[in-house]
């Protein structure tokens, strides 16, 4: 049996790589998130979340709850930023429209102000976050 979007998303995320992450992707995927430039193309997925993962390493995906039909998923996961031996920890909700098991949209919500506001007490990712997100 082929396992579910969802469960290829959160075993993904475990222990999150470029190449498992746009594995979830169709060629053309377009990926939305707030406070960026859409990301279109598995290329340039594959680009992007290289530079997220080497600017924050140690960050990975825990998913809380989800609801998937053949052509859209949502899920509700956690982003878990790792610094020392704290963790700041970003909800979450994805919403992907699917095509032939693989996502071809997805759009991403969350709080980017309880993100910045975590940030300030997380000085160990500061650099990596500014890193990743101002270039």
């Amino acid at each position: 049996m082929l396992e579910s979007f969802v469960q290829r998303f959160e075993m993904a995320w475990q222990n999150p790589s470029a190449e498992g992450l746009v594995a979830l992707l169709c060629d053309d995927v377009v990926l939305y998130q707030p406070g960026a430039s859409p990301i279109k193309g598995k290329q340039a997925a594959y680009t992007d979340f290289s530079r997220l993962l080497s600017s924050l390493p140690g960050m990975y995906g825990v998913v809380k709850k989800s609801v998937e039909t053949e052509d859209i998923a949502f899920i509700d996961w956690e982003i878990v930023f790792v610094s020392g031996k704290k963790a700041l920890r970003v909800s979450a909700i994805d919403k992907f429209y699917l095509r032939d098991g693989l996502a071809y949209e997805r759009t991403v919500y969350f709080d980017q102000l309880a993100l910045y506001l975590s940030l300030m007490r997380h000085p160990g990712l500061w650099l990596g976050f500014g890193k990743y997100r101002f270039g």
